[in-house]
């Protein structure tokens, strides 16, 4: 049973993140969703374990992890319909149609901080030299909310696309620094 309402908290703030980056979900044979699925690589055993403790909590199910070595798959999934519908009408469904949740645009700082980072572990790569973070998505919804949020916590970024050659695929490029020493935005909250 899912609660009728839940509390946002940096853990689920987190989750959210990591579902917008590895996130799908079960279907019934009507194509309905009967449950989330996250797909993590076998070597992200520490995000698989914050997802099944997390996903538990506040989908109030039994949360599996399924490590799949031929595939390289740390997978974590729980069959809960109301929570997988809940996530699906809150989120989107498929790489290409997902969106940042516009509740989450009113959240503190922290929590927004916390929903980026989780989609910075699941889909980023932070460059080592520079700090710099780039995210490549298939959703522009997803790519823009994700700028929109970075520019809210005071990271300046810059969204570009990327066609790949021989094939009709259009990925959005995100990369931003939180560290960058020169930064173009304002940010006085009582401006």
């Amino acid at each position: 049973r899912v609660p009728s309402q839940l509390t946002v908290d940096n853990n689920f703030a987190k989750l959210l993140g990591l579902f917008l980056a590895e996130g799908s979900y079960r279907h019934d044979v009507a194509k309905r969703p009967t449950g989330v699925v996250f797909s993590f690589g076998s070597h992200e055993e520490q995000l698989a374990a914050f997802t099944a403790t997390t996903l538990a909590l506040f989908s109030k199910s039994e949360s599996k992890v399924l490590f799949r070595p031929a595939r390289h798959l740390r997978e974590v999934y729980t069959n809960n319909v109301v929570f997988a519908q809940f996530i699906k009408n809150l989120c989107g469904h498929g790489a290409g149609g997902k969106f940042f949740p516009t509740p989450t645009l009113r959240w503190s700082k922290i929590h927004l901080k916390n929903l980026l980072d989780g989609l910075v572990a699941g889909d980023g790569r932070i460059n080592p030299k520079t700090g710099q973070i780039n995210l490549k998505l298939k959703s522009r919804d997803l790519v823009w909310g994700a700028r929109l949020v970075a520019a809210t916590l005071g990271y300046a970024g810059k969204v570009s696309t990327v066609q790949q050659k021989n094939r009709e695929i259009l990925h959005y490029h995100f990369s931003f620094s939180p560290t960058a020493g020169y930064k173009r935005v304002l940010e006085n909250d009582d401006y």
